[in-house]
């Protein structure tokens, strides 16, 4: 079985592997798409493992990877805007200017995104992100000890709860809030 830091360490070997993969061929929308879900994984597990984290390491980590997902997130909008009008378009084939001049407009901003994402200042501030966790993450220690299976099942009731709460107020009509649930 492996153990909780080595299924952390494993998750940001795929951050650093997706971090190539999207420098290597930005062009691609599943590129910054691959790179932000690895990043959100990773944060996502060290969120269920927070009470396990000492907190300024917890903090370090949160914050990081929060940034740098952040780096990504306009390209992505753009990418799913692009994916989105392309859909509506193929569904609704009519001969429309307004298509080509609406599609043109999406894919100048993803270019502008794409460029912003690739300028040096921006990749060293994505090192600098990544480097903190992976300090912070050399760092961990997690108690073998420790009743994993009560944790789980704590945290996941906990999550449960919150989700059925967000669910009940949620408009499914609002698109990010839906994805953010």
């Amino acid at each position: 079985m492996k153990s909780v830091l080595n299924i952390l360490q494993q998750q940001f070997g795929r951050i650093q592997i997706e971090e190539i993969r999207f420098f290597n061929d930005p062009n691609d929308p599943e590129r910054a798409h691959d790179l932000r879900v690895s990043i959100r994984t990773l944060r996502g597990l060290c969120k269920f493992l927070k009470h396990q984290i000492p907190p300024a390491s917890f903090t370090i980590i949160d914050q990081d990877l929060s940034a740098a997902a952040q780096i990504f997130g306009q390209l992505r909008e753009m990418d799913v805007l692009i994916e989105k009008i392309s859909q509506y378009a193929y569904e609704h084939p009519v001969e429309n200017p307004s298509y080509q001049h609406l599609f043109a407009t999406f894919y100048q901003q993803r270019q502008q995104q794409m460029e912003i994402s690739l300028k040096p200042t921006t990749r060293q501030q994505l090192d600098e992100n990544l480097l903190k966790v992976k300090k912070q993450l050399d760092q961990l220690h997690f108690e073998t000890t420790a009743d994993w299976q009560k944790l789980i099942t704590r945290e996941m009731k906990q999550r449960q709860k919150k989700i059925n709460k967000a669910f009940l107020q949620l408009d499914l009509t609002d698109y990010p809030q839906v994805h953010r649930i």
